[in-house]
């Protein structure tokens, strides 16, 4: 989580108070990030964690939140260790 607020604070113009606030709320639909944007932030992902997310999450509604995308996160990297 702590990597994913420090990415939303350097690719947003949120502060952590506001994205603290939010952790359940779709990131896409509250215009934090646009598409473009979206896709680096997967892209660092995987880069960062050695993952690769699969149709399934991608399309998984909690993947557009904090909260759950941590989550979904921590599920991929305890699956590769």
């Amino acid at each position: 989580m702590e990597w994913l607020l420090e990415w939303f604070e350097n690719n947003s113009d949120l502060k952590s108070n506001e994205i603290l606030s939010s952790l359940n709320e779709d990131f896409l639909i509250k215009g934090w990030i646009d598409s473009f944007t979206f896709i680096n932030l997967i892209t660092e992902i995987e880069e960062k964690y050695k993952i690769s997310f699969n149709t399934d999450e991608l399309q998984n509604e909690k993947f557009a939140t904090l909260d759950g995308l941590a989550n979904i996160i921590g599920d991929r990297i305890e699956k590769n260790l």
